[in-house]
């Protein structure tokens, strides 16, 4: 669960901030400030650590050593290139050379061409044929690394909305679970004596539709008796109830020493509609047919 004044989106932006080193002090102080409550220290280092995860496998992932075949042939291409070129003559060289010497040979023959000019020589027969190699190789790098960035940039988006995604979800979570502590009446006094020692707590997890009752000092019954848990809805609640708006939650015995725990099963109320629950009662009731609900409650809890 998050600080009341940090929102889910908020407190993404300092975890990814974290991760990548470039919180200001203001964050960094504020991130420790929050890792030092303990309901949040478990979720926000979890967090982090799944953040870290996901980079160090997007954008450092395993090095893979490239075929033997295809570095076997790149080698070999890289060094037949750079033997040609060390053998051969400069191409500059020669065009200037050709440059320089038509003119005369052009007085000789009587032959009345245009001299090139030194301008048209193509700069890219002035690079050797291993600078042509390199500057592919080094565009082929600026286009990965140029991927590799934008890949990094979508690995964050996408973790940024999981980490507001999983700290929403534990919002949800943490907001659907809360314990009621049943209070007596005073039917209770008629089947016990120390009432303040009675304690009856009933945990609930309503997206869960799951629960667990807890009870303690709550003496044994007569034979042929029981207790029974009931969930009482408001009088307009869209549900099926008995003909005092009550659901038949959970039937229990106390054995000798009062001290029981038992897990529930909901009704679908506590989920589709939390509002319309009005309260939780236990009532004393024939073994036989429970289900009658004939007695007053001898302790409820108004929810």
């Amino acid at each position: 669960m998050t600080s009341p004044s940090l929102s889910p989106e908020a407190l993404a932006l300092l975890i990814s901030g974290y991760v990548l080193n470039d919180l200001d002090p203001e964050e960094a102080e504020q991130l420790q400030a929050l890792r030092q409550d303990p309901a949040l220290a478990q979720t926000i280092d979890a967090l982090i650590a799944q953040t870290e995860a996901s980079l160090e496998a997007t954008y450092w992932p395993a090095e893979l050593s490239p075929p033997p075949q295809l570095r076997d042939a790149t080698l070999a291409a890289f060094a037949a290139a750079t033997a040609s070129d060390a053998a051969s003559v400069d191409p500059l060289e020669d065009e200037v050379a050709q440059a320089i010497n038509q003119p005369v040979m052009q007085a000789v023959m009587g032959i009345d061409n245009q001299i090139p000019p030194l301008e048209t020589i193509s700069r890219a027969a002035l690079l050797p044929r291993w600078a042509k190699v390199v500057g592919a190789i080094a565009a082929a790098a600026i286009a990965a690394l140029a991927g590799s960035n934008y890949w990094l940039w979508r690995s964050l988006q996408n973790q940024s909305q999981l980490l507001q995604a999983a700290i929403q979800a534990e919002e949800v979570a943490q907001s659907s679970l809360r314990q009621v502590a049943l209070q007596p009446t005073d039917g209770l006094s008629q089947i016990v004596t120390d009432v303040a020692a009675v304690v009856v707590t009933v945990d609930l997890n309503s997206a869960a539709l799951t629960g667990r009752l807890n009870v303690k000092n709550l003496p044994p019954l007569e034979p042929g008796q029981v207790y029974v848990l009931w969930t009482v809805l408001t009088s307009d609640a869209p549900f099926t109830t008995d003909d005092k708006g009550a659901i038949l939650t959970q039937v229990f015995r106390v054995e000798g020493d009062g001290k029981q725990s038992q897990s529930l099963s909901l009704p679908q109320a506590f989920q589709a509609a939390p509002e319309l629950v009005e309260a939780i009662a236990i009532t004393v009731e024939d073994a036989a047919a429970p289900q009658g609900h004939r007695a007053a409650p001898i302790l409820i809890k108004q929810l």
